[in-house]
């Protein structure tokens, strides 16, 4: 009959079926849940599209191994020098780091903070109020 016989099972309150040694999860209420998303998903707040990022990313490596390339290539063609190593070892590399996106909770703080600080602060609001007037104007013509 297989693993699933059933001796194997058990009844919790409501009467479904279960496996004794598997415990159950607490269900989260919707501010639980909410946090826990916050916390999970990220956004990328460095001004670019997120899709770019898988562009942008070949690229950053492809131009920082080009460099090397040629700074060896470089090193070889007026040196002395005709072996590789210490010329890779002695020449400095700026390597590409990723680093990850903001939480989205950290995200939504600076947005509500931001908008906190225009609607306090009637300079800020005035100034961007008449850039805004400026753009349009210049697009109606």
């Amino acid at each position: 009959m297989g693993s699933h016989g059933t001796d194997e099972t058990a009844q919790d309150e409501t009467g479904d079926a279960r496996t004794p040694d598997v415990p159950t999860r607490r269900k989260r209420s919707p501010q639980e849940e909410k946090a826990l998303d916050y916390s999970k998903q990220r956004r990328n707040r460095y001004g670019e599209n997120p899709e770019a990022s898988r562009t942008g990313i070949r690229k950053s490596k492809a131009r920082d191994h080009r460099r090397m390339r040629r700074a060896v290539a470089e090193e070889l063609l007026h040196g002395e020098d005709a072996d590789v190593a210490p010329i890779v070892t002695r020449l400095t590399r700026k390597r590409f780091r990723k680093w990850p996106d903001v939480p989205l909770g950290e995200v939504v703080d600076a947005k509500i903070a931001a908008r906190a600080h225009v609607q306090d602060n009637p300079v800020v609001n005035d100034d961007a109020r008449a850039r805004r007037r400026e753009r349009r104007a210049d697009t109606s013509r």
